[in-house]
C-alpha cells in the first residue's frame, strides 16, 4: 500500500517521464558532467589532494564517455558546427526580444485584450532569455574546445551546469 502511493505519486510519474525521454536522461547527465568538471576545477584551485579530484575527475570522463556514445561521437567540425548553431541562435534570441519590446509598446494594457496580451508578452520574454542565457552559457563549450577563446576549464564547468539546469528545467516543464 506505501509502496503503491509512492510508485503512483505525481512527482514519481513526472520523473519517469522526464527520464522515459533521451533529451531528459541527456540533460541529466550533462548537468552532473559538467558539475564534475566544475568541481574538479574548483579542488584544484583551492588546494585539494589529487585524491580529492580524482573521482570528480572520473565521473566528469564518465558522463562524457556515456554522452558521447548516447549520440555516437563528436569531432571538431561538430564543434564548429555546433558553435555557428549556438551563435545563430544568440542573435534570433536577440531580435525575438526586440520584436517583443516592439509588441509591448502597441499594446493598451488599459484593454482587457491589452492586459491578456502583455501577459503572454512577458511569458515570451522570460522564455527567450533563458533560452538566450542558456546558448551564451552553452558557447563556451565548443569555442573552447576549439581554441577559439581561452576559456578556464572551471568556468566551462560552471556555464555547462548552467546551461544543464536550464535545459533540465525546460524539458521538465515539458513532460509536466
Amino acid at each position: 500500500m506505501v509502496v503503491d502511493a509512492l510508485i503512483y505519486h505525481p512527482s514519481v510519474a513526472h520523473y519517469l517521464r522526464f527520464v522515459a525521454t533521451t533529451v531528459g536522461r541527456d540533460k541529466l547527465l550533462r548537468t552532473l558532467q559538467y558539475f564534475a568538471r566544475f568541481y574538479a576545477w574548483y579542488l584544484l584551485r583551492t588546494n585539494g589532494t589529487a585524491a580529492q579530484t580524482a573521482p570528480w575527475d572520473a565521473i566528469k570522463k564518465q558522463f562524457g564517455l556515456t554522452r558521447k556514445l548516447m549520440r555516437v561521437g563528436k569531432n571538431r567540425e561538430a564543434y564548429r558546427f555546433w558553435a555557428m548553431g549556438i551563435a545563430c541562435s544568440v542573435v534570433a534570441q536577440v531580435y525575438t526580444l526586440y520584436r517583443l519590446q516592439q509588441r509591448e509598446a502597441r499594446v493598451d494594457k488599459k484593454d482587457g485584450e491589452g492586459v491578456v496580451e502583455g501577459k503572454r508578452i512577458a511569458l515570451e520574454r522570460a522564455a527567450s532569455r533563458l533560452q538566450l542565457l542558456s546558448d551564451v552559457c552553452d558557447l563556451s563549450v565548443p569555442t573552447s574546445a576549439l581554441g577559439w577563446v581561452a576559456v578556464d576549464d572551471g568556468l566551462v564547468g560552471l556555464a555547462g551546469t548552467v546551461s544543464s539546469l536550464i535545459g533540465v528545467y525546460t524539458q521538465w516543464k515539458k513532460t509536466a
